[in-house]
């Protein structure tokens, strides 16, 4: 809505205009016709008629209607509110550093957050630090084995779905009994993937409850 404020600097930004134009037009005069510099000075005036134009039609429309009822407020858009979407949060650990960084790409281009440690001992300092709703553990790791880490974490907490993906052929049978899943790299990504899409709806139903 307009003010009697911005009124009243409309028509002071109108006559500062026209004391601008007057005082183009003695510039330009002193300026040969030879001279290039006069061409872009007579396009500068042109455009200080320009505002000063546009400045007289805000002038007039001020002084047509009243205050109240010139340019009133737009209605208020609606704020949107994003819908939380947090992607799952999976901690990965292995001590193949090419076979992490790839199946961390893998994980994340379908839709996962992903965590990643090369040892065991890492990997339990992520498990404490961060809430995550999946591990996925190499077994054959120097120190602490996928074994050990897996029985470590289902100590620290039973609710949180392990899966050994490892080229190991078996597993012992007080691992087996631990983890939620054994996948052997040898298997297609998308192996790994369904298994994963299974556990993660479970733990989310878990965390909410």
């Amino acid at each position: 809505m307009t003010t009697p404020d911005s009124s009243a600097s409309i028509h002071t930004l109108s006559q500062q205009l026209q004391k601008t134009l007057q005082r183009s037009l003695e510039l330009i005069g002193l300026i040969s016709r030879k001279d290039p510099v006069r061409d872009k000075a007579e396009e500068l005036h042109l455009e200080l008629q320009r505002a000063a134009a546009l400045a007289r039609r805000m002038i007039a429309d001020v002084e047509c209607y009243p205050p109240a009822l010139v340019r009133p407020p737009a209605p208020a858009k609606p704020k949107m509110v994003p819908s939380p979407t947090p992607r799952p949060l999976l901690l990965y650990v292995d001590d193949n550093a090419e076979r992490l960084t790839l199946l961390k790409s893998v994980l994340e281009a379908n839709g996962y957050e992903v965590l990643t440690a090369l040892t065991g001992q890492d990997g339990l300092r992520e498990f404490l630090t961060h809430k995550v709703q999946l591990v996925i553990l190499d077994y054959y790791m120097p120190s602490m084995n996928g074994g050990a880490v897996a029985l470590e974490m289902r100590q620290l907490r039973s609710d949180i779905p392990i899966i050994i993906f490892s080229g190991a052929l078996s597993l012992p049978d007080r691992v087996m009994a631990v983890i939620d899943g054994f996948i052997n790299t040898s298997e297609e990504p998308e192996v790994l993937l369904k298994k994963i899409a299974e556990l993660v709806p479970r733990e989310a139903k878990v965390a909410a409850s």
